[in-house]
């Protein structure tokens, strides 16, 4: 489809000069290339500790490929200034410091770089975050793409905001590439307002399509932040982009949509893909893609950014610890000690059920039972939405459970919110997230069981407390602030509980709000520690579809 698109632009081009004879006799075409490297959903600058990707590996990466490819284009799919560990004291500061040396030891601007907004760069959302947005963006030697984006008039005075473009055309390899970017609906953000419905999405990308190739563009990229079920409305259209490069889902996917290719990668740059397009001499355009594995030994990170990297590492965990009042070593106190194998790996915990997402939810619902029983006859279940336990590593039985797991483990320490549901909506929530899998809006449970078919986007056999759940008048159900309140920021794949369902927050008896954070370091330091984290056994979710589908299923979006 796409050869053929290609082929009659250059053949219509002929015609309307009404110089067929000289495009006959014009000096045989030669074959032209350029080479994309992108990465997406990058929240460590120093990579997993298992020794996979991080920023110095993505710059190890890029400058081999630059000795083939000197104009390399270079882009990546949203999400770095938050939430990261260290995002809590920098506001990603460190992230787009360590982003600004990825051309060598001494910057300059980056003209080959481009990156598209993520949800998660508008983790601060009040008009009084504006500022320190835009202070990242001035600090930024490379280009956002904020193409469906609308923002507040800048509180300086100014008329635009440093660094952040509609779209553009660079050339490379001989081809003039247009680049524009899409990103998912911000919600609650005072300065910042994102088209993204899905026909927003498509009429923004055939608008700026054509604008670019009118421009002289002759191959246009989408860099977007959005669901994959939207990307692939996007690429639906005929006269989108000829390639779709995203982020948001935190793992590879690649498929083909009306012969245009959609690629994302695996998050903290674990891969990156290596995305070559060809205009060869007879006009028939190729894309080809290939999936780069960054890990030790094979890419080993180049040593001036690992130091960068570490630079602000260490300068975090002196600042973090003082903030909170603790030793600069505070990082690594150990808490607990591992004696099962804990399945933290983002992948696993988005898809199935998992001993940590057992153990989170056991420590939910027996806290919620114990403070806010509900009435007899009436069950207390647990729901935890699997972005928020964001560990991204399975740890060996033996390892030391330290500060920094639990710090990472839960990024966002809301308090707990009690919830009042029928059957029905218990229902639809288990059948979101069964349609989201492989996204952060997976569940993790307590105190039910059901079967899990992908492929229908439907929970089947629903029981609670052993009792099928079309047997019952009303649930309890413990949860997070981020899940209970439509007021909480939150992704657009997430299911939305309303607000006449929330009974309570919970609290302890001397008034204390009960912080999920907080509940897991007081059950982990406890006379029982990590003992009750055993592999699952129980079979909450049974799954009629195991393999992975390369992204959540068409009935994610809630658009």
């Amino acid at each position: 489809m796409l050869r053929a698109q290609i082929f009659t632009r250059r053949a219509a081009f002929c015609a309307a000069a009404v110089l067929l004879a000289a495009c006959a006799s014009a000096p045989e075409p030669q074959s032209r290339s350029f080479t994309i490297l992108s990465v997406n959903d990058v929240y460590r600058v120093e990579g997993l500790p298992s020794g996979q990707g991080g920023l110095a590996r993505v710059r190890t990466l890029r400058a081999e490929l630059e000795e083939t490819w000197p104009d390399l284009l270079f882009m990546h799919g949203g999400d770095l200034l938050y939430p990261s560990l260290p995002s809590r004291v920098f506001d990603g500061e460190h992230m787009v410091d360590v982003l600004n040396h990825l051309d060598g030891a001494h910057p300059g601007y980056d003209d080959r770089m481009f990156i598209v907004f993520g949800n998660h760069e508008f983790d601060k959302r009040s008009a009084e975050d504006y500022p320190g947005f835009i202070d990242r963006m001035d600090q930024s030697a490379f280009r956002w793409l904020g193409t469906n984006i609308e923002f507040a008039d800048l509180p300086d005075g100014r008329s635009a905001m440093p660094n952040v473009i509609d779209s553009t055309i660079v050339t490379s390899g001989g081809v003039r590439v247009g680049i524009f970017g899409l990103t998912l609906e911000l919600g609650g953000v005072a300065y910042a307002k994102a088209s993204a419905s899905t026909d927003e999405l498509r009429r923004t990308a055939v608008e700026r399509s054509a604008a670019l190739r009118q421009q002289g563009a002759e191959f246009v990229v989408a860099l977007t932040h959005l669901p994959v079920d939207l990307d692939v409305k996007v690429l639906e259209i005929p006269d989108g982009p000829d390639l779709l490069i995203g982020g948001h889902e935190h793992h590879r996917i690649d498929r083909t949509v009306n012969g245009r290719r959609l690629l994302k990668a695996d998050s903290d740059a674990v891969s990156a893909w290596v995305t070559t397009v060809t205009f060869a001499a007879d006009g028939a355009v190729v894309v080809d893609s290939d999936l780069r594995e960054l890990q030790s030994p094979s890419v080993q990170p180049d040593t001036f950014v690992q130091n960068r990297a570490q630079w602000w590492l260490d300068r975090h965990a002196t600042e973090y610890c003082a903030e909170i009042g603790r030793p600069a070593t505070c990082l690594d106190e150990e808490l607990a000690v591992v004696e099962q194998e804990v399945y933290g790996e983002e992948i696993m915990v988005r898809s199935e059920q998992t001993n940590l997402g057992d153990w989170v939810t056991d420590v939910m619902q027996a806290t919620a039972t114990k403070l806010a029983p509900p009435p007899e006859g009436v069950p207390m279940v647990a729901l935890m939405n699997s972005g928020g336990l964001r560990l991204n590593q399975n740890l060996a039985p033996g390892t030391s459970f330290d500060r920094r797991h639990l710090e990472e483990l839960i990024k966002y320490s809301d308090p707990l919110m009690v919830l009042r549901l029928a059957p029905d909506d218990l229902q639809d929530a288990l059948n979101h997230a069964v349609s989201c899998r492989e996204s952060g809006a997976w569940l993790q449970v307590a105190g039910l069981s059901f079967e899990a078919d992908p492929a229908k986007g439907v929970a089947t056999d629903v029981k609670v407390a052993d009792t099928p759940l079309t047997e019952l008048d009303e649930i309890h159900a413990v949860t997070t602030r981020f899940l209970a309140s439509p007021d909480a920021p939150g992704d657009q794949d997430l299911f939305a509980f309303r607000q006449d369902q929330v009974i309570n927050t919970l609290h302890y008896a001397d008034g204390r709000k009960v912080e999920l954070r907080e509940l897991i370091e007081e059950t982990m330091t406890g006379p029982e520690g990590l003992s009750a984290m055993r592999p699952p056994k129980d079979d909450r979710i049974r799954l009629l579809t195991a393999a992975r589908s390369g992204g959540p299923g068409p009935l994610c979006s809630k658009d």
